[in-house]
């Protein structure tokens, strides 16, 4: 597959990620609340309070770059850069939610 080929679908796998995040980050947000709220009762509720907040900005975070995402001018964006950015984002995510047996 020649370079420019390459550069094409890296473009449009980088824009459909950042195209489908919003409505997974809202429902992310919703199964937290639903997690908190079933888990209360048995564990701390400091512990599952910080859990919740760290999960909620990672995500709120996550929104945030998906919004500057969108804003950029499509034919002069880094679309390896923003990957980056929302693979990193999304590690720390999956990170948060790797945590839920222990608390």
């Amino acid at each position: 597959m020649n370079k420019n080929k390459s550069t094409a679908l890296d473009a449009i796998n980088t824009e459909l990620l950042f195209r489908q995040s919003p409505i997974a980050v809202a429902v992310s947000i919703v199964v937290a609340m639903l997690y908190v709220m079933v888990i209360w009762q048995e564990s701390l509720g400091s512990t599952v309070v910080l859990w919740f907040a760290i999960t909620v900005a990672l995500l709120l975070l996550r929104a945030l770059i998906v919004w500057q995402y969108l804003r950029q001018d499509m034919a002069s964006i880094d679309h390896q850069r923003w990957r980056r950015f929302f693979v990193v984002v999304a590690a720390a995510s999956a990170f948060c939610w790797g945590l839920i047996p222990y608390l």
